[in-house]
């Protein structure tokens, strides 16, 4: 009689630990799970960040380009904090990236730089007399020209390439059921 009530506790014993195995390996998947998803999501968000700045700066650039204004030290401050987004959301996406994607953003923010770098010491700036009483006044100025853009287009569109191809940003599939693991037999 003690044989069997020692089998039986102990049958109990290893089913208790599996279970509590089962529940650990379940939960340690599932923590995996959230943190993939978490970093799919900065990752998207690093990306888009990036390329929404890179069109403002390109906007900013073209409309600042085409004409004379009175505060040109404003539009230059405009400017150039534009492209410090772009660098700073680069970073952030060569952070959370690797191989081309990551050099693809480094290259798109090397190229805003340049670019903006260009232009501000193109612009031809003077005094504008204004102000309450006479006093103080204006940076007005305007930039030679607009500015060759192609470039800045082309490494936007590397970005992009890079971005669709890597397979480290292809979202993890969830499963619509997490309770079923294998599908069903058809048949």
């Amino acid at each position: 009689m003690s044989n069997v009530s020692l089998w039986t506790t102990v049958i109990t014993a290893f089913g208790v630990l599996a279970g509590v195995l089962v529940t650990q390996l379940s939960a340690a998947r599932q923590e995996e799970r959230k943190r993939t998803a978490e970093t799919f999501d900065r990752r998207t968000q690093a990306y888009a960040e990036l390329a929404g700045s890179v069109r403002q700066l390109r906007t900013q650039l073209e409309v600042v380009a085409k004409r004379y204004w009175r505060d040109m030290d404003v539009q230059v401050g405009v400017v150039l904090e534009l492209s410090r987004n772009v660098g700073a959301h680069a970073s952030m996406a060569a952070v959370l990236s690797s191989g081309a994607v990551s050099e693809a953003a480094r290259a798109l923010a090397a190229e805003a730089e340049r670019v903006t770098v260009g232009m501000a010491r193109e612009a031809t700036l003077g005094h504008v007399p204004g102000g309450v009483g006479g006093e103080g006044g204006y940076v007005g100025g305007e930039f030679g020209a607009v500015p060759d853009l192609s470039e800045l287009e082309r490494r936007l569109e590397e970005f992009h390439t890079a971005v669709s191809s890597d397979e480290a940003y292809l979202p993890v599939p969830i499963n619509s059921r997490p309770g079923r693991r294998w599908p069903r037999r058809r048949g």
